[in-house]
């Protein structure tokens, strides 16, 4: 008996693209099959909540990190997102 197959994560628009490297600030993740998302990193560093709001938008509060830019990936059994960037200030 096979598993049905999930269907990858495709993000399309990071909502803002930029904040503190504190973190502590609420995303929307745009795109396609965000349904089926269990986990969504900021640079290597996971959220610690997903709210679904659609198959196409999720929200998640972003993770602490150093100041730069970095990749952001969205995770389902299907496997990883496309990347976006997300830029974290001083």
């Amino acid at each position: 008996m096979s598993e049905p197959n999930t269907p990858k994560p495709s993000l399309t628009k990071l909502e803002p693209a930029s904040g503190s490297m504190a973190g502590g600030k609420t995303v929307k993740v745009h795109g396609n099959r965000l349904d089926y998302v269990y986990s969504v990193t900021f640079g290597g560093h996971e959220v610690e909540k997903i709210v679904p709001v659609s198959g196409t938008e999720i929200e998640v509060i972003t993770p602490s990190h150093n100041e730069g830019t970095v990749v952001v990936y969205a995770y389902s059994d299907g496997g990883p997102s496309n990347p976006m960037h997300y830029t974290y200030t001083d």
